[in-house]
């Protein structure tokens, strides 16, 4: 748990590194990303995957 915690400071930390002309930028995409992933999930063109079974593909790819 704490390494996952170490990696979450991280990543914010890198975050909020960046430019914020380039963060509202990003954020804009995933926004549009993620709008766009949940209405192909709510029309049935894609599939809800387990979130413990996409950490132990990532881990096992490790």
């Amino acid at each position: 748990m704490f390494l996952v915690l170490q990696e979450v400071y991280l990543i914010d930390v890198l975050w909020h590194s960046l430019d914020s002309s380039d963060r509202e930028e990003i954020d804009l995409a995933w926004l549009r990303e993620s709008q766009s992933r949940l209405t192909a999930y709510q029309s049935g063109q894609i599939e809800a995957i387990d979130g413990q079974k996409v950490f132990d593909e990532i881990e096992a790819l490790l």
